[in-house]
C-alpha cells in the first residue's frame, strides 16, 4: 500500500463528511484512511462507520478520550503505508491532493513533501503560506534559514500538508503530555533523519481556523509555558546538532526561548513562583539562554532573573497583577 492517511476525530460532525468525501474522491486509489474516533460525543463516529460501509480503504477505530496525539501514535502503530500524511478532521483538500504529495515525494527522491497551504476563515477571509522553495531541496541547504521561515510561516511546524517514510519514524513519536505544538515537537524529532524536502505547488491543504474544540484556541494562562521552552529547546538542540545555530537561527531562537523564560514566571502562581524561579536558573545556565526583554517590564523581569533577585522579582509580578486587577476593576 501506497499511503496512509491518518484522521484524529473529536466532535467534528460538523465537518467530518466533508474531508471523507474530499479523501473519496482521491485521483490516487491506492491508500487507507485511518480515522481515530477519539471518544465523539456528537455523531462523528456514525458519519465515519457510513464511510467504511461503502469504501473499504476507510478503517475506523473508537477510543475514549486521549487527545489528538495519542489519535495519531494509534494510526501510525496500525498503518500499513510505505508513506503517511497527517490530516485534521475539519479542513479541506483537493482531488489531486495525495497523488501530487506522493508523486512529487517519490519522483524528487526525497524523505518529506510539503504542499502549499491555505488558513481560510468562516467569515471567508484567506491567507496563503508561501513555500521556501520549488521541487526537491537538501536539509543543509534549507538549515540556513530555517529559523526565519519558520517564524513567518509556521510550516516546518504543523503537522498536515505533509507527507512523509513511515519506515523514518522509527521511535518518534507524538508527546501525549504536550497539548500545544505537540506537532513542532514531533517534526523536530523527524526534521534530524530527513535528508531532504520536495516543496510543491502542484496541490493545497486548505487549513479551516477557530473552529470549535480547535487546539490552537488556547487562552494564555493555560498555556504551559515550561513545556513550550522545553519544545523550543529541542529546536535549538536540533540546529546545533546540524551546525546551524547562529546568524539568524540563533537570533530568532534565543529571542523565542527568553520569550518563554519570561511567560514562564509572569504566568506562574506564587504559590509555586520560588521553585519554577530556581528550575529556570538551572535551565538556562545549562542551555546557555541569554534573556533579553522586548518592553520595559521584560526587561526588568528578566533583568532581577539575571541577577537572581528572586524576592525582589516576586514583589514586581504581585505589584503588576495588582495593578492590573484594580484598573480592570475601574
Amino acid at each position: 500500500m501506497k499511503v496512509s492517511v491518518i484522521i484524529p476525530v473529536f466532535n467534528k460532525g460538523k465537518y467530518i463528511q466533508n474531508i471523507l468525501e474530499d479523501l473519496h474522491k482521491q485521483t490516487l486509489k491506492d491508500f487507507e484512511c485511518i480515522v481515530i474516533d477519539d471518544g465523539s460525543t456528537d455523531c462523528s463516529g456514525e458519519i465515519c462507520e457510513q464511510f467504511v460501509a461503502i469504501d473499504k480503504r476507510f478503517k475506523v477505530i473508537h477510543t475514549s478520550n486521549n487527545g489528538a496525539s495519542h489519535a495519531r501514535n494509534l494510526g501510525i502503530q496500525i498503518s500499513q503505508g510505505e508513506y503517511i500524511t497527517f490530516i485534521d478532521a475539519d479542513d479541506s483538500v483537493p482531488k489531486n491532493y495525495l497523488e501530487y504529495l506522493y508523486e512529487d515525494l517519490v519522483h524528487g527522491g526525497a524523505d518529506l513533501s510539503i504542499c502549499r497551504m491555505t488558513k481560510l476563515w468562516d467569515s471567508g477571509a484567506r491567507q496563503s503560506i508561501s513555500l521556501p522553495a520549488n521541487g526537491t531541496v537538501s536539509m543543509a541547504e534549507l538549515l540556513p534559514n530555517f529559523s526565519d521561515f519558520q517564524k513567518e510561516t509556521g510550516i516546518y511546524g504543523y503537522c498536515c500538508g505533509k507527507m512523509f517514510l513511515k519506515r523514518l519514524i522509527g521511535d518518534v513519536c507524538f508527546d501525549e503530555t504536550i497539548h500545544l505544538a505537540e506537532d513542532f515537537d514531533f517534526f523536530l524529532k523527524l526534521y534530524p533523519k530527513i535528508k531532504s524536502i520536495c516543496f510543491t505547488n502542484k496541490t493545497e491543504y486548505f487549513y479551516l481556523q477557530e473552529v470549535e474544540n480547535s487546539s490552537a484556541i488556547m487562552d494564555d494562562k493555560a498555556i504551559d509555558y515550561r513545556t513550550q521552552l522545553s519544545i523550543n529547546i529541542r529546536y535549538k538542540r536540533f540546529l546545533e546538532k546540524e551546525n546551524a545555530y547562529s546568524g539568524k537561527n540563533q537570533f530568532i531562537v534565543s529571542q523565542v526561548l527568553s520569550n518563554y523564560v519570561f511567560f514562564s514566571l509572569f504566568y506562574c502562581s506564587m504559590n509555586e513562583l520560588k521553585n519554577c524561579f530556581w528550575e529556570l536558573q538551572s535551565i538556562c545556565r545549562l542551555e546557555c539562554i541569554r534573556t533579553s526583554g522586548r518592553n520595559t517590564f521584560e526587561k526588568w523581569i528578566l533583568l532581577l532573573f539575571r541577577k537572581k533577585r528572586y524576592y525582589l522579582l516576586k514583589v514586581s509580578l504581585q505589584c503588576y497583577r495588582w495593578l492590573r486587577y484594580w484598573l480592570r476593576r475601574k
